[in-house]
């Protein structure tokens, strides 16, 4: 499925996988837990599981560079089927962020161990 959306979409190829290796830590101060922000994901719709997969692979990868909590964000409104994709997956949400006319659902992941077992 992954390399058929591919085919019907190109341009997807590239700045997925750019924006696939931009897993990397940050800290904003010493009493900062090592985190990483998972920037974009985007599939179209009906895409048969592709974003499921691509956001286990993103977890997947960012526990094994070390990292505690992945962090993310994206609109509150007009977005619940996005929304409720990520809380689905395991994601809190941890509060509201205004970023210019957008309000937007701050989440945090933190459960690597509960991954463990996870069936693909």
């Amino acid at each position: 499925p992954i390399i058929f959306a591919i085919f019907r979409h190109p341009s997807i190829i590239l700045p997925s996988i750019s924006n696939f290796f931009k897993i990397s830590k940050h800290s904003n101060n010493k009493n900062d837990e090592d985190y990483t922000e998972l920037v974009s994901i985007g599939v179209v719709t009906n895409s048969k599981g592709i974003g499921s997969r691509l956001l286990r692979e993103f977890i997947d990868i960012a526990n094994s560079s070390g990292v505690k909590e992945i962090r993310l964000t994206t609109n509150r409104d007009h977005n619940d089927i996005v929304n409720k994709f990520y809380l689905n997956h395991g994601f809190h949400r941890i509060g509201i962020e205004h970023r210019y006319k957008r309000v937007l659902n701050k989440y945090s992941f933190t459960n690597f161990e509960g991954r463990l077992g996870d069936k693909r």
